[in-house]
C-alpha cells in the first residue's frame, strides 16, 4: 500500500464465476491503466456528488439491471422497428 511503503503495489483482482463448476482467474491491471481511469473518473466527481445530494437527476443508461427494473413505457414503437433496434 502506498500509505505504508510509499510505492503503488500491483493491483490484482481475484475473479470467480457462480457456475456449478466455477471458473477463476487472477487479473492484474497495469498502474498506467488505473491512472488513466482515475483521471477520467475525477471529471465525473462533481456530477456524481450532485446526483448523490439530489441536486441533479441521475442519467439512465437503459442497460443495467437498475435501469431495466425502473424502465417506464414512454413511447409506442412500430413492432418491426422495436425488434430491429439495438437495445
Amino acid at each position: 500500500m502506498r500509505q505504508n511503503t510509499g510505492e503503488k503495489l500491483p493491483f490484482i483482482i481475484a475473479a470467480c464465476t457462480k457456475e456449478k463448476n466455477p471458473q477463476f482467474a487472477l487479473l492484474q491491471i497495469p498502474q498506467e491503466e488505473l491512472d488513466i481511469k482515475l483521471e477520467f473518473l475525477k471529471g465525473y466527481l462533481p456530477y456524481m456528488n450532485d446526483v448523490k445530494t439530489e441536486k441533479k437527476p441521475a442519467k439512465s443508461c437503459g442497460k443495467c439491471p437498475y435501469c431495466i427494473a425502473h424502465k417506464k413505457c414512454e413511447q409506442i414503437y412500430w413492432y418491426q422497428d422495436y425488434f430491429n433496434k439495438e437495445v
